[in-house]
């Protein structure tokens, strides 16, 4: 499919498109399908020490703690390698699939990287990448769109990648307030009740301090082949979670290898 993807009301552009989609727009769009979106904005206008000062006290203090540790580093990409671009997704991948969360379609973040709007950002402890997050940086706003964390049981690292993820988006917000740029968006809140997990992402988030605020997604399906498709991931959104996982990887490989077949490109697929 050929996708338009757009973000806080850009203007929508000509073209043969099978879909378009308007991220986090203002109002919703009279005939398409709107679907309100929460998510928790932070304002970066305050001087630094004054932003640190309104987090919540723990998470002061997880910050303190992960920059006193001289054997983690902070990198934050600007421009990606393909070879930094790979490891992100491969790492990534892992994440998805131990949480039983959607795989990141690969064209789309290559999209995004070819447009100049993506940056990486990581954190590597003793040569090992903890963290990763993929973001939209835009002349607005800087969006966490995809954050992976390396997944194990040992309680000391949990601590260490929870404090080391606490300091990452902290020195996301000093980088991206020195680009000019004074809004940071966690892009997602859950505004539910039922799931425990979403919850705690919620809490997490709310650390920061920030507002709340409702925005609309908005998809027009332009096409028979993106109608087919949309009603096939609505099928799969519907199967039971131990099933569902299975079948969202399957759908992106099968979508991929045709993709890849049909235009002799290289694509990621995610693993199994």
């Amino acid at each position: 499919m050929r996708c338009q993807e757009l973000w806080f009301d850009e203007p929508e552009q000509a073209g043969p498109f099978d879909v378009v989609f308007r991220n986090q727009a203002e109002f919703p769009v009279p005939g398409k399908r709107s679907e309100a979106f929460h998510t928790l904005l932070i304002d970066l206008a305050p001087e630094p020490e004054v932003l640190l000062a309104s987090f919540d006290r723990n998470t002061r203090s997880q910050i303190r703690a992960a920059e006193a540790d001289k054997s983690t580093t902070i990198e934050i990409i600007e421009r990606a390698t393909p070879e930094q671009l790979a490891a992100f997704l491969v790492f990534y991948d892992d994440f998805s699939r131990s949480k039983s969360i959607w795989p990141i379609w690969t064209p789309r973040l290559e999209a995004l990287h070819e447009s100049g709007r993506l940056v990486l950002s990581r954190v590597i402890r003793d040569q090992e990448t903890l963290i990763w997050h993929a973001s939209l940086r835009t002349a607005s706003r800087f969006l966490v769109l995809y954050s992976a964390s390396l997944r194990g049981t040992d309680p000391s690292l949990r601590k260490i990648i929870g404090q080391s993820n606490r300091l990452l988006h902290w020195r996301e917000m000093q980088w991206v307030r020195r680009q000019g740029c004074y809004t940071y968006d966690f892009c997602g809140w859950y505004s539910g009740v039922e799931d425990k997990a979403l919850l705690l992402v919620n809490r997490f988030k709310e650390e920061f301090g920030g507002r709340k605020v409702v925005e609309y997604n908005i998809i027009d399906d332009k096409t028979l082949r993106a109608k087919l498709i949309r009603f096939l991931k609505f099928l799969i959104s519907k199967f039971p979670k131990e099933y569902k996982a299975g079948w969202q990887r399957l759908f992106h490989a099968s979508v991929l290898l045709v993709l890849s077949i049909s235009d002799g490109r290289n694509v990621a697929t995610p693993s199994f």
